[in-house]
């Protein structure tokens, strides 16, 4: 279970302080997180980790596969300086011939989308 799928499936058993620090904590963890697309079909997570370990150090990496079955790599950086030279990078970054176009990545659960912003009114 991911970090934010933990906090979505607790969320209503906090209040007030706690509440506070599990949405903020949430927001960090989405501001935190990019989305490379355009993955060749044979890059798998270790390419992913090498491709942006100058960014500084990274939270996580993975490799998942949309709808239509293309490879996109998530990438959670541990802190904002490193997320903004990722995103300064003219949206693009270069694997040999391969052009991957990097983003914020905020495609969260849809039960976190409902869940955090509305915990606190």
């Amino acid at each position: 279970m991911s970090f934010l799928e933990q906090i979505v499936k607790n969320i209503h058993r906090l209040d007030g302080e706690e509440l506070l620090k599990a949405r903020k904590a949430v927001e960090t963890q989405l501001a935190r997180s990019i989305r490379v697309e355009g993955l060749p079909e044979e890059f798998n997570s270790d390419h992913l980790a090498d491709l942006f370990s100058e960014l500084g150090p990274l939270g996580g990496y993975s490799i998942k596969r949309s709808p239509t079955g293309s490879k996109y790599g998530v990438i959670t950086l541990q802190n904002d300086q490193a997320t903004a030279r990722a995103l300064q990078r003219d949206g693009m970054v270069y694997l040999g011939e391969h052009k991957l176009a990097i983003s914020r990545f905020l495609n969260v659960t849809d039960a976190a989308k409902k869940a955090v912003p509305n915990a606190v009114q």
